[in-house]
């Protein structure tokens, strides 16, 4: 499966959050800011010794950063349990995949949207193809690729719509309900808990049903999302760390892009961590 980010999106990651520029790396490195550049761009294969020092100055693992640069890993399809409770919607902004989910239990018929993959519209074609009855819309973050178009849709939608309450605070979101951190909500026999992991933005919320969570752009296999702004990159290598990886190792993770994973394959194959 493709992963998210490739070796120069990883690099460019932690050296923005480390909030260095590109001239203090490559001389760290001892290699030409053009190459960096190159590196950076995604153009090329890096060669082994670059992936090491670039790791090793970035605070990467440099085992584990090797395998993604040279695509010796990446994580195996999901379980069918997972289907057989979530739908997986895909949507795109100018051509960049994005994912949505619903969540629904069997028996009851209930469902939940996790964000709108930019889709809205196909979330809702997805529920009603299968009988099912939308009770939560649950906002990871406030990026229009993660909410885009709810507006637009939210006369057809009978539902609590929920965010971080500092995603909340960014604008008047009508009636949408903001989140200070850790709630429980029952979907039929399902509960939801929603967490507080900031770090991609300040008010981002996984959310948690059995033994699958709901990340948004907090982590991708292999990688994690972009602080915005940067400085927030310690604070979302801290929620990694004390609220997401601290799930059980069987614990899937399912990403605002690119491939679900799990706890246990982030452990073992993340280079942040």
């Amino acid at each position: 499966m493709i992963l998210e980010d490739e070796f120069g999106d990883i690099i460019q990651k932690a050296r923005s959050g480390l909030g260095k520029s590109k001239k203090e790396i490559a001389e760290a490195a001892g290699i030409a800011l053009e190459r960096l550049d190159q590196l950076e761009g995604c153009l090329g294969q890096p060669k082994e010794n670059e992936v090491s020092m670039l790791g090793r100055i970035l605070g990467l693992d440099e085992v584990k950063l090797l395998d993604i640069a040279l695509g010796r890993w990446s994580p195996g399809e999901p379980p069918q349990s997972f289907f057989d409770r979530v739908i997986v919607v895909t949507g795109d902004v100018g051509g960049y995949k994005v994912n949505g989910y619903i969540i629904f239990d069997k028996i009851s018929k209930d469902a939940a949207m996790i964000d709108t993959a930019n889709n809205t519209n196909r979330m809702l074609e997805a529920l009603k193809a299968r009988s099912l009855r939308l009770r939560f819309v649950f906002l990871t973050h406030a990026h229009h690729d993660h909410i885009g178009d709810l507006a637009r849709f939210q006369k057809d939608i009978d539902a609590d719509i929920y965010i971080g309450e500092e995603e909340l605070k960014a604008g008047s979101r009508g009636r949408w309900k903001g989140l200070k951190g850790a709630e429980t909500f029952s979907l039929g026999s399902i509960l939801i808990h929603s967490i507080f992991a900031p770090g991609h933005t300040n008010g981002s919320i996984s959310y948690v049903a059995g033994d699958i969570c709901f990340v948004g752009d907090t982590i991708f296999a292999g990688s994690v999302g972009r602080s915005n702004p940067a400085s927030l990159y310690p604070t979302l290598l801290r929620s990694l760390r004390e609220r997401i990886l601290s799930l059980d190792d069987r614990c899937l993770l399912a990403p605002g892009h690119g491939p679900i994973t799990s706890v246990g394959d982030e452990k073992k194959h993340n280079p942040f961590f």
